[in-house]
C-alpha cells in the first residue's frame, strides 16, 4: 500500500543575531514501552515548539483522544532508515525496542518515558480487552518484569551509544 506523508519544514526556532533561525540538527526521539506516556510527551514537545514527525495514519481514539503522534516508517527503520533525514529538528516517537535500529550518524536526543510499570501494563491490558484483542497468557506481574528488564537494558545501551544523549 502507498503511504502518503505530508511533511512541512520544521517551525522557526531560536534566532541568531542575524535574525535567521538557528536550525536544530539533532533528532528528538520520544521512546518508551507502550502506554508509558509517549503520546503525551509528543504533544508537550509540539506545544513547546518542537514539531512532531507524524503521518496521521493512526487516528485518535478513546485510549488516546489527542492522537498517537506516530510515523509508520519508524516501524521499518532496520530495513529503511531513510526517514531519519526528515526528522532533523523534529520529534519522532519510537517504541524502546526499536531504538537500536536507528542508524549511526545523526545526533539523537532521547526522552525515555518511565511510567510505573504496573500501571502501564494494566492500562495496556484494559485497552486490549476494550478492543477485543487477545491479551495472551502472561500475567501482569511477568509483563512488569519483562518490560522492566527491557527498559533497564535500553538505558544501559543509550548510555554507551555515541551520538545519543537521553533523559
Amino acid at each position: 500500500s502507498d503511504l502518503r506523508v505530508r511533511i512541512s519544514p520544521p517551525r522557526a526556532r531560536r534566532r541568531r543575531r542575524s535574525g535567521v533561525p538557528a536550525p536544530r540538527t539533532y533528532v528528538t526521539v520520544v521512546s518508551g514501552a507502550p502506554r508509558s506516556g509517549t503520546s503525551m510527551m509528543m504533544r508537550m514537545l509540539d506545544r513547546g515548539g518542537i514539531q512532531p514527525l507524524t503521518d496521521g495514519v493512526r487516528a485518535p481514539d478513546r485510549d488516546n483522544p489527542d492522537g498517537y503522534f506516530e510515523f509508520e516508517p519508524v516501524k521499518r527503520t532496520r530495513d529503511d532508515p531513510s526517514w531519519v533525514l526528515l526528522a532533523a529538528g523534529r520529534a519522532v516517537k519510537m517504541v524502546h525496542l526499536l531504538l537500536r535500529d536507528l542508524p549511526a550518524g545523526p545526533e539523537y536526543r532521547v526522552v525515555l518515558m518511565r511510567r510505573r510499570l504496573d500501571e502501564m501494563v494494566a492500562s495496556q491490558r484494559r485497552m486490549h480487552e476494550r478492543l477485543g484483542r487477545d491479551t495472551g497468557t502472561l500475567s501482569d506481574e511477568r509483563r512488569v518484569q519483562i518490560f522492566g528488564a527491557q527498559l533497564d537494558e535500553t538505558e544501559r545501551w543509550l548510555g554507551a551509544r555515541p551520538g545519543f544523549s537521553w533523559l
